[in-house]
């Protein structure tokens, strides 16, 4: 594109917006501008007009998407309006980048991503793991070799205790939210780990979804406050086993309330034929990362530790960044809709396998 500035609009003007997305623009002014934000809710365009200075605000995201000055959008709405917003802005020829999940089911993220390649428009979904120092790093000694041939790989992100509270959205509904922890963060870890072994093909899922402590008047401690147990239908704990194209395996486990020691925040273990790798990437604080390299020599076991990575308070914002670079630059982001497809693909195959007790094979 021209070397004028990035026209952004914001569908969704709460949290994640003012947390991520806005921000993350707003880091690299000299190359894009927040032209306006659409909302249902007069109270938090209210509040990104006072709090960032955006200049237009809509109650109807269609009148927003009629603005020339719009090149992209960031979908940072609730879950259900991200399949019809994302067809919207690409009718309009705007580029999007969609929060995640990219849809409430994979027949949607079809849609949305064949919706793009027809406008010729770049569908980007935020992914921001990908950003993580760790996860770069990791990534690197993986597509080196330093591990060899990766063959299982586990992945969780485990809370004790972690229930939305009442005040933020609509988590603890399926029809608003399309499932519970397994859509919530284990998507992200769902994608994490695909994208770290080269993206394989997943061929078959063997899944189990509980709803055992959200729906507890007295289910303990909550560290962000009382939830929404009486309405709770989705799942508070999710685990998968799924193979691999390449003979690879996966374990995946995620919980909002589970009876164990620790939090496991976005960790992943990744056992290859020459090394391993633990990685811990984040959700408790930039503090809480870690990466280990684990090998056995002839006289003993060896674990480096890689320090010394840069911080990254919010690796949203660089995601925002790559998108706007790909955009600018006609390039691919590192995070495609085929990416978000492909997570909400097995999503829906551990919820199908859940429900009838089956394993689920993919076509």
């Amino acid at each position: 594109m021209s070397s004028r500035r990035m026209g952004i609009g914001i569908i969704g003007a709460g949290q994640i917006a003012q947390l991520a997305h806005i921000p993350g623009y707003q880091a690299i002014s000299d190359e894009c501008e927040i032209v306006a934000a659409a909302d249902v809710s007069a109270d938090a365009l209210a509040i990104v007009q006072r709090d960032f200075g955006i200049p237009h605000v809509f109650r109807d995201y269609h009148e927003m998407l009629r603005l020339d000055s719009i090149d992209a959008v960031s979908v940072c709405a609730s879950n259900p309006i991200h399949h019809p917003a994302t067809l919207a802005a690409l009718a309009a020829g705007k580029h999007v980048f969609c929060e995640k999940p990219l849809a409430l089911n994979a027949a949607d993220a079809r849609e949305m991503v064949e919706a793009a390649e027809a406008a010729n428009r770049i569908l980007a979904v935020d992914f921001q793991t990908r950003f993580i120092p760790q996860a770069v790093a990791l990534k690197r000694v993986i597509e080196r070799g330093d591990l060899g041939d990766i063959y299982f790989v586990r992945a969780a992100w485990n809370r004790r205790r972690g229930f939305a509270p009442r005040t933020k959205g609509a988590f603890h509904s399926k029809a608003l939210n399309g499932g519970g922890a397994l859509i919530d963060v284990g998507v992200h870890v769902i994608d994490a780990v695909f994208w770290l072994m080269g993206g394989p093909r997943p061929v078959s899922v063997s899944g189990a979804t509980y709803l055992k402590i959200g729906n507890q008047a007295d289910g303990g401690y909550n560290p962000w406050g009382p939830w929404n147990y009486e309405d709770i239908d989705v799942d508070d704990f999710a685990l998968a086993l799924i193979r691999c194209d390449n003979g690879a395996t996966i374990s995946l486990e995620c919980s909002w309330g589970l009876n164990i020691v620790d939090d496991e925040y976005h960790r992943i273990w990744v056992a290859g034929d020459r090394a391993g790798a633990d990685a811990i990437l984040g959700g408790g604080g930039a503090s809480a990362t870690r990466l280990r390299i684990l090998s056995a020599e002839s006289d003993s076991w060896v674990d480096r530790v890689h320090q010394n990575f840069p911080p990254v308070a919010r690796p949203q914002h660089a995601a925002v960044a790559d998108f706007v670079r790909a955009v600018r630059e006609g390039g691919r982001p590192r995070s495609t809709g085929e990416d978000g497809l492909r997570v909400q693909q097995v999503v829906d195959a551990i919820y199908a396998s859940a429900d009838s007790g089956r394993e689920v094979r993919l076509d």
